[in-house]
């Protein structure tokens, strides 16, 4: 009985970690990466982005647990060009990408969020991400 109870708890556990706390939190996930895509300019992407994207932006749309979130959270990446990505990010690139896809929680992939946004240049952004971003880091950060 004790087994059965002890394997029980693990499965609610890990159930539980591998969804959203709640359909605001879903929400929030999917506002947080639409908004710092639309950050971006698309100069300051690859130029096939533009063919990827609609359905990049389904895909986000469609997320139901945290862990959908990382081959999106790497296409978003691999996205901008080299030149609009900070000098030192080539060499955090590879280990960023191991983190993502170890990642089981949304305070992960948060801080994982936060890092890419951080890597990309100034002018990989349109003029009104500067207003923007303070509260949308912010929001980021609370991400559950």
């Amino acid at each position: 009985m004790k087994k059965v109870v002890s394997i029980l708890f693990v499965v609610i556990f890990v159930v539980s970690m591998a969804t959203f706390v709640s359909a605001d939190s879903r929400e929030d996930w999917i506002w947080a990466l639409l908004e710092f895509e639309k950050s971006v300019k698309y100069e300051a992407q690859a130029a096939s982005w533009r063919q990827k994207r609609p359905d990049w932006i389904s895909r986000v749309k469609a997320v139901q647990r945290p862990g959908q979130v990382k081959q999106l959270l790497i296409e978003l990446e691999t996205s901008i060009k080299y030149s609009m990505q900070s000098a030192n990010w080539k060499n955090r690139r590879a280990a960023w990408i191991s983190e993502v896809r170890a990642a089981n929680s949304a305070p992960q992939f948060g801080r994982l969020l936060l890092e890419v946004e951080n890597m990309a240049k100034w002018e990989a952004h349109y003029p009104s991400w500067r207003e923007k971003r303070a509260a949308w880091r912010a929001r980021v950060r609370n991400l559950r």
